[in-house]
């Protein structure tokens, strides 16, 4: 009688593709587990990346006492409700009205408007400011260079409205803010945009009746004009609306694209900004020679803490050109 072997079901033949069968499937299961981390992982590290941050380190005094930070004017706005929570005992409380947001007009003066623009303005805010001539283009212009140059000098811009060129004068005066939702503008920006309106009286937004002597306020400004011409650019249509005297100081001519030329038009912000940035000026505006007195004399220099132009069209954000030869040529053409 034989005797039988008996095969362990280890080495069983028939066995041996169900064994492989179940190794691939759980080493399809790990991949795909691994690569589902992988991914979660790479999906959350931008945000963790996003919201981590550095220690800032701490600033000390002469004394070596640690100080506070201090933020910016116009790093952004504290709501009315955080600001009283903050307070304590002893901390001098300011009275916001409730609802105002962040960006509205009325947080940045003194209340409604004013006969005097200057009895409007907050004693430790600085604005600037602009007229602009030509047709409607070169005045858009002119006010979107001055809104930027607000924004890297540390000032509150105030815009002054649109006046009639290129067409009746009996058009009149059109407010910036009947073409252009300022409401978004201030929104994108995150700063305050002003408008003359809500600083200074006016007859009617689209007046531009010619005010006595009596009615005109004097200001000191700066104008832009080339060195070639003796005389500063006065806007009569937006003057006459704003009631305004002005006498005129032209820029240096270091803030020029081309200071050797007396017929370069251009100027470069970065080096305007210098000049009119607020409690630290290069040179005081009193420095400089007066360009013309205004209409009834006055002979103000520039006026601190509303820094105005006669005009801003001409202002490329291009930085000094020093293979130019002449006053028509920009860096890169």
């Amino acid at each position: 009688m034989e005797r039988e072997t008996m095969i362990p079901p280890s080495c069983c033949p028939s066995t041996i593709p169900a064994m492989r069968v179940v190794f691939f499937r759980g080493l399809v299961a790990l991949s795909v587990l691994f690569f589902a981390g992988l991914s979660l992982f790479f999906i959350g590290l931008p945000e963790a990346l996003r919201n981590f941050q550095l220690p800032r380190p701490l600033q000390r005094g002469s004394g070596g006492q640690a100080l506070p930070d201090i933020d910016m004017p116009l790093d952004g706005p504290e709501s009315p409700n955080s600001a009283a929570s903050n307070c304590q005992s002893g901390d001098i409380h300011v009275s916001v009205e409730t609802g105002v947001p962040g960006w509205d007009s009325s947080r940045f003066l003194q209340g409604p408007p004013t006969k005097s623009f200057k009895d409007n303005l907050l004693n430790d805010t600085y604005y600037i400011t602009s007229w602009a001539d030509s047709g409607f283009t070169n005045q858009f212009m002119g006010y979107v260079n001055m809104i930027y140059l607000g924004l890297i000098s540390d000032r509150i811009p105030i815009l002054p409205p649109f006046g009639p060129h290129h067409m009746s004068y009996d058009a009149g005066a059109l407010r910036f803010s009947h073409v252009f939702n300022l409401k978004y503008l201030r929104k994108a920006l995150n700063r305050p945009i002003l408008e003359w309106h809500e600083v200074k009286e006016e007859d009617s937004p689209s007046s531009l009746r010619e005010p006595s002597s009596e009615e005109r306020e004097s200001i000191g400004c700066w104008s832009t004009r080339k060195e070639a011409i003796a005389n500063p650019l006065r806007v009569k249509s937006v003057i006459d609306h704003l009631k305004l005297d002005i006498a005129y100081t032209r820029v240096p001519s270091e803030t020029r694209r081309l200071p050797n030329h007396e017929n370069d038009d251009f100027l470069v912000f970065h080096q305007l900004v210098p000049y009119i940035f607020p409690r630290h000026p290069w040179r005081p505006a009193s420095n400089f020679p007066l360009m013309q007195a205004s209409p009834l004399g006055q002979r103000q220099s520039p006026y601190e803490q509303v820094s105005c132009f006669d005009y801003l069209y001409y202002t490329p954000r291009v930085d000094r050109c020093s293979r130019c030869s002449t006053p028509g040529r920009l860096r890169g053409d």
